[in-house]
C-alpha cells in the first residue's frame, strides 16, 4: 500500500491532497475441514485453516447453527441433536475474489433407550417371541452373537426366533440412528426334555431285594423319590440303584429327570409279595336235578382266591367268593379248583367235584287236534338215562305203548282225552301233560234265500242252527251290520240303498268249515212324487208332460187307456201327441228295485167343430123366425 500527495503551489500557496493506493494479495484458499458427525453432542469444534492473507469468516449455509465466534477458524458450533448444518469458510482480502469451502455438521439424535429384555428359557419348544424395546428413534435389528438361532424378521422388536432343543443361543438387538448404537444381549435356552423312563413294574415273592431299571439320562440329572409305601433307596441318583422292600408291602418309586427348566417323571411300582394261604376247597357235593351249589372253601388270609372249572360244565356266580353259588347243568358232573394266588408267589391249589344227577324235563309235545280221525301219535320227549310213562288224565282214549314217547293212540271222535308223560330217573320224576281232540265234521251250512226290500232296513235271517260246531255271520262284501253274529236267526241292518253278501260259517276245531252265502238288498225309496195336473186341448194334439224326475230309480210314461204317441218314454217332461178328438190316460211309473211309485195324467184334445147358425133371414111383419144353425156332433 502506497500513500500519495498531491501538491499545487502557486506562488506562497501550497495545498495538498492524498490518495492511497492498495494493490492487495489474493487471499489464502479456504479449507473449512472435514465433516464432522456426532451422537447426541451439541458442541462441535471446527478445524478451518487460519488464513496468512486475508480474513476468515463462518457463516451458516442451511440448517440451523449457533457459531461462537465466526471469525475463529477453530470456533465451536452449535447443532442440536437430530439436526445437519452446512457452514461456510469465507476468506476475503479487500477486493479480491473471497475464497470459501464449506464442511457439514451432523448431530445424530440418541436412539431410543434400550430396557434390557429377559433372558427366556424353555423346556422343548423351540418358538421362542422376543421382547425388545421398539425403536422409535433409529432402526433396529436382530443378529446372532452365539449359536444357532432362525429369527422370522431381524427388523421386529417382538419377532419370533427358533432355537432347536439342546441349544443355547445369545442374540443382540441393536438400534442404530448415524453413529449413534445402542445393543441389548438376550440369551435364549431351549433345554431338551428327556423322558423320565422308571422301568418295568417289578414283583418278588418273599424277597425283599430290587434292582431298579431307569434310563440314564444324556444330560441332566435323575432322581429317586418315594411316592407311596415303604421302600429303601441305595442311592437316589443311581438310575440302577438297588432298593429294599419289605415282603407283603408294595412301594411305588418316580425316577424324575431334570434338565433346565425340562422336568419329567415316571412311576414303577414295586410289590413284594407274601406266601399266599394253603388251600381248602371243601368236600365234594352232590344234588338231584338242583343245579345251584353252594361252595364251603376256606378264606384267605393272604393273597386271593379264584374258582375255576378244571372238567365238566359249570358257572360259577362270584369266582372269588369262597363260599360263591356254583351251576352245574343237570346230568353233568364238575370239577372245580379253589386256587389261592399272591402275585408271583407259586399258587395253593385243591379241587372239589360237583355232582348234579339228571332230572329230565318231561315234555309232552304240543296238543294235538284231529277232524273225525280217531288215531293219534304222541310226541313226548326222549327220557334219556331215566324211563317215560303215559298215563291218562281225563277223557277217553285207547294207549298203545305206555312207555314209548311216540307211542299210537285212539280218541273216539267227538272226544277230548288229556294224557300226561311222566319222566322218572331215580328220586327225579317230571311230568307234562297234552290234550288230543277228535273233532266231529260240523253241521252243513244254510244261509237262507236272497232277500230284497224296499227301504226297511231290517233283515230277519233265516240260516240252518248247527247240531255240531258253531256258527257265524260275517260280512262278506257291501255294509252291514249284524246284531248277533252266532245266532242263525239274528236281525241284520242294512241302510236303504245297500246290497250286503253275508255269510253263515260252521266251523268245530280244525274240521273244514262248513259256509254258504246269503245277498241282502235294501232298494232306496224312489222320488216321491207329486201328482201332475190332467191337460186339455182344443185341437192342439202336442201335450209336454211335467212328471216329478226320479233322482232315485228310473222313470218311465206308458199308456193306461185311450191312443197317444209319447216321444221319450224315460223323460218326465217328454212330450206327447193324441189326436183331436181323444182322450188318453198316461201313468208315470218310478222303479228302484222292488220299490214302486206311480201317478197318472188324463191328456184331453177336443175336436174343434165350426158353428154354422144358418142363411141370415128376413120376414115382413112376421115375428117368427126358424132357425136352421147346424148340430154339433
Amino acid at each position: 500500500t502506497a500513500t500519495l500527495r498531491w501538491t499545487i503551489t502557486n506562488g506562497t500557496c501550497v495545498t495538498t491532497d492524498d490518495v492511497v493506493l492498495t494493490n492487495y494479495a489474493t487471499p489464502t484458499p479456504s479449507v473449512a475441514g472435514p465433516a464432522q458427525v456426532h451422537c447426541a453432542i451439541d458442541l462441535f469444534t471446527m478445524a478451518a485453516n487460519a488464513p496468512t492473507v486475508g480474513t476468515g469468516l463462518w457463516t451458516v449455509v442451511s440448517g440451523t447453527a449457533t457459531i461462537t465466534d465466526a471469525t475463529n477458524p477453530a470456533t465451536t458450533v452449535t447443532v442440536l441433536a437430530g439436526n445437519t448444518a452446512t457452514l461456510a469458510w469465507t476468506i476475503t482480502n479487500g477486493t479480491c475474489p473471497a475464497s470459501s469451502s464449506t464442511v457439514v455438521l451432523t448431530n445424530y439424535a440418541a436412539p431410543t433407550p434400550i430396557t434390557p429384555a429377559p433372558d427366556q428359557e424353555h423346556c422343548a419348544d423351540p418358538l421362542f417371541t422376543m421382547a425388545a424395546t421398539p425403536a422409535s428413534v433409529g432402526t433396529g435389528v436382530w443378529t446372532i452373537v452365539s449359536g444357532t438361532a432362525t429369527i422370522a424378521t431381524t427388523n421386529s422388536p417382538t419377532t419370533t426366533v427358533t432355537v432347536l432343543a439342546g441349544n443355547t443361543a445369545t442374540l443382540r438387538w441393536t438400534i442404530t440412528n448415524g453413529t449413534c448404537v445402542l445393543t441389548d444381549d438376550v440369551v435364549l435356552t431351549n433345554n431338551v426334555n428327556i423322558l423320565a423312563a422308571a422301568g418295568p413294574d417289578q414283583n418278588n415273592c418273599a424277597n425283599p431285594a430290587f434292582t431298579l431299571a431307569a434310563n440314564t439320562p444324556a444330560t441332566g440329572s435323575g432322581l429317586w423319590t418315594v411316592v407311596s409305601g415303604t421302600a429303601t433307596i441305595t442311592d437316589d441318583t443311581n438310575p440302577t440303584s438297588a432298593v429294599t422292600v419289605p415282603t407283603g408291602s408294595t412301594a411305588t418309586l418316580r425316577w424324575t429327570i431334570t434338565n433346565g427348566t425340562c422336568v419329567t417323571t415316571d412311576d414303577v411300582v414295586l410289590t413284594n409279595y407274601d406266601v399266599p394261604t394253603p388251600s381248602v376247597a371243601g368236600p365234594a357235593q352232590a344234588h338231584c336235578n338242583d343245579a345251584l351249589f353252594t361252595m364251603a372253601a376256606n378264606t384267605p388270609t393272604v393273597g386271593t382266591g379264584l374258582w375255576t372249572v378244571v372238567s365238566g360244565t359249570a358257572t360259577i356266580t362270584l369266582a372269588t367268593s369262597p363260599t360263591t353259588t356254583v351251576n352245574v347243568p343237570a346230568g353233568n358232573t364238575a370239577t372245580l379248583a379253589w386256587t389261592i394266588t399272591n402275585g408271583t408267589c407259586p399258587p395253593s391249589q385243591t379241587t372239589i367235584v360237583l355232582t348234579n344227577s339228571q332230572n329230565v324235563i318231561a315234555a309232552a309235545g304240543p296238543d294235538q287236534n284231529n277232524c273225525a280221525n280217531p288215531a293219534f301219535t304222541l310226541a313226548g320227549n326222549n327220557p334219556g338215562a331215566g324211563t317215560g310213562l303215559w298215563t291218562v288224565v281225563s277223557g277217553t282214549a285207547t294207549i298203545t305203548t305206555a312207555n314209548s314217547e311216540t307211542s299210537a293212540v285212539t280218541v273216539p271222535t267227538g272226544s277230548t282225552a288229556t294224557l300226561r308223560w311222566t319222566i322218572t330217573d331215580g328220586l327225579c320224576s317230571t311230568t307234562d301233560d297234552v290234550v288230543l281232540t277228535n273233532y266231529a265234521t260240523p253241521t252243513p251250512s244254510v244261509a237262507g234265500p236272497a232277500q230284497s226290500q224296499c227301504a226297511n232296513d231290517l233283515f230277519t235271517m233265516a240260516a240252518n242252527a248247527p247240531t255240531v260246531g258253531t256258527g257265524l255271520w260275517t260280512v262278506v262284501s257291501g255294509t252291514a251290520t249284524i246284531t248277533d253274529a252266532t245266532s242263525p236267526t239274528t236281525t241284520v241292518t242294512v241302510l236303504a240303498g245297500n246290497t250286503a253278501t253275508l255269510a253263515w260259517t260252521i266251523s268245530n276245531g280244525t274240521c273244514p268249515a262248513s259256509s254258504s252265502t246269503v245277498v241282502l238288498t235294501n232298494y232306496a225309496a224312489p222320488t216321491p212324487i207329486t201328482p201332475a195336473p190332467d191337460q186339455e186341448h182344443c185341437n192342439v194334439a202336442l201335450f209336454t208332460m211335467a212328471a216329478t224326475p226320479a233322482s232315485v230309480g228310473t222313470g218311465v210314461w206308458t199308456i193306461v187307456s185311450g191312443t197317444a204317441t209319447i216321444a221319450t218314454t224315460n223323460s218326465p217332461t217328454t212330450t206327447v201327441t193324441v189326436l183331436a178328438g181323444n182322450t188318453a190316460t198316461l201313468r208315470w211309473t218310478i222303479t228302484n228295485g222292488t220299490c214302486v211309485l206311480t201317478d197318472d195324467v188324463v191328456l184331453t184334445n177336443n175336436v174343434n167343430i165350426l158353428a154354422a147358425a144358418g142363411p141370415d133371414q128376413n120376414n115382413c111383419a112376421n115375428p117368427a123366425f126358424t132357425l136352421a144353425a147346424n148340430t154339433p156332433a
